[in-house]
């Protein structure tokens, strides 16, 4: 780095080279003048050691020629006689920076930094902009208390206790994150215990609670393709993820069936999902009607191309329970209602259950499953067939009891 006696004259006359350029000022010791690669901005820093850890350091003073050569000198002196009292101004203006950084800001960078490209990230967004930054958002990090914390699970707990415990999680994983960062010198809910106790859901929509959920479908608020999503939930018994982040080329409709990669399933196992001939009438029409969307089920919302948001099922439902006439249920409790009937109704074995489901529990773990290398392909299309001769039977009204020789003939 040149040390020249820099002046207006000078400066105005340095060009782009093409590469960055740094002049050091003869007259103040530290003071730098860094010119970009096409010559603009020339931007003026302070560069020195810390007295803190001794530590190289760089701190930004302005933009020539808004910053003039003789201000630069002025404040470049000023920052000079802090330091040798102690003083470390990039420390000290990035604990400016985090004692008015808030909870939204906070969230704002959790999201950005941390939770991009993790599957769950439209979730995690919509849960602390749904539940968090409304409540707490404009608060301090400095002012956050577990207290606050408290107050707003417990409230959130009383009415829906599983969104309680997912909040829960996303705030202690931010936390955590945002110790491990800098932002948070302390943990808020490092004391803090999950509001709502874990339960294990059991719901299954009965025969006469499938039926009437596919007879008033369509007579919901549901968008054509939430109800498209939901009769495939039914069909095929696959995750509202899998469903709702369809892409087009994961469908082949020649072979009928669904082929979702790794990075799509929970257990990053690629899986196969066989469908039946409903299932593949709904997804041909859901394909034309998303014209030139890579996705099956594009989002009409989404500022950038994507598919719908597998949150918007939930939403849709709840918002709607009182139409289906069905009681209280969710789309995950599709997937229960699948094997249980199955496994009741029509005697399928349960190992064929856990393909189907795509479990890698129980069966498939054991010692038998860790040398049974087999795929049960054919046994998982059978299966999914039968249950949909069982499906046709109790919507066309065969007072709910279809026997597993009428599903198989349906």
């Amino acid at each position: 780095m040149p040390n020249v006696n820099l002046t207006d004259r000078f400066i105005q006359g340095i060009v782009g080279t093409g590469e960055r350029q740094e002049f050091q000022d003869a007259k103040v010791r530290g003071l730098v003048l860094r010119v970009a690669q096409s010559g603009d901005p020339k931007t003026w820093s302070l560069v020195y050691r810390s007295p803190v850890n001794g530590k190289k350091q760089r701190f930004t003073l302005g933009v020539y020629p808004s910053l003039t050569l003789a201000d630069a000198r002025t404040a470049a002196q000023l920052r000079i006689g802090e330091i040798a009292k102690g003083v470390d101004p990039v420390a000290s203006k990035r604990e400016a920076r985090l004692q008015s950084m808030t909870v939204a800001d906070l969230v704002e960078q959790y999201q950005t930094r941390q939770t991009v490209g993790l599957r769950s990230a439209e979730a995690v967004q919509w849960r602390l902009g749904k539940y968090v930054v409304p409540v707490m958002g404009t608060t301090r990090l400095a002012d956050w208390h577990r207290r606050d914390v408290t107050l707003m699970l417990d409230k959130l707990a009383a009415g829906t206790p599983g969104s309680a415990n997912r909040v829960f999680d996303d705030l202690r994983a931010m936390s955590k994150w945002a110790v491990r960062v800098g932002y948070l010198d302390l943990d808020p809910l490092a004391a803090i215990e999950r509001p709502a106790e874990a339960k294990a859901r059991d719901r299954v929509l009965t025969a006469d609670e499938i039926k009437s959920v596919f007879e008033r479908l369509d007579a919901t608020t549901m968008t054509v393709a939430l109800r498209r999503m939901i009769r495939l939930l039914f069909l095929t018994a696959c995750r509202t993820s899998e469903i709702s982040e369809l892409a087009k080329t994961e469908v082949d409709l020649e072979a009928n069936v669904i082929r979702l990669p790794a990075e799509r399933v929970k257990n990053g196992r690629p899986f196969v999902v066989p469908l039946v001939a409903e299932a593949v009438e709904i997804l041909t029409d859901a394909i034309k009607d998303a014209n030139d969307s890579d996705f099956v089920f594009p989002s009409p919302t989404a500022e950038e191309p994507g598919p719908i948001d597998g949150h918007a099922i939930s939403v849709a439902v709840r918002r709607n329970l009182e139409r289906f006439g069905a009681g209280q249920w969710t789309p995950h409790d599709i997937r229960r209602s699948v094997a249980t009937h199955l496994a009741e109704d029509l005697a399928t074995p349960p190992h064929i259950i856990e393909v189907l489901l795509n479990h890698v529990s129980g069966f498939r773990r054991s010692v038998a499953g860790t040398y049974n290398r087999a795929t049960y392909a054919k046994e998982h299309r059978e299966a999914l067939e039968l249950w949909a001769g069982w499906l046709t039977g109790i919507r066309a009204g065969r007072n709910n009891v279809v026997s597993i020789a009428e599903a198989r003939q349906t």
